[in-house]
């Protein structure tokens, strides 16, 4: 997905339960590290708001200096001793 500087990116993911398919909020932690174009994290693994079982979000707005190109986003989801995680990007122009 494309956004424009100052607008409001939501950063959103489920977890699920795999051998189900349930939706299910991790036990520990739900955290987000968004990372810019040179590879410089804006977003140094911050809490993610909890929407109900397993939906989480996170509201990034960058400012109108950030850098344009593609931004990663990693979701760790902690367990216990167990860490999941799974990437997405979305671009700034």
């Amino acid at each position: 997905m494309k956004f424009q500087k100052t607008e409001t990116v939501v950063c959103s993911t489920t977890t699920t339960i795999k051998s189900t398919g349930i939706a299910t909020t991790p036990a520990t932690s739900m955290d987000i590290v968004i990372t810019d174009p040179v590879g410089t994290e804006v977003v140094t693994s911050s809490a993610m708001t909890e929407d109900g079982d397993g939906l989480h979000h996170y509201d990034y707005t960058p400012a109108s200096t950030v850098l344009t190109g593609e931004y990663k986003v990693q979701y760790k989801a902690t367990d216990g001793t167990r860490i999941t995680i799974s990437k997405d990007t979305f671009e700034v122009e």
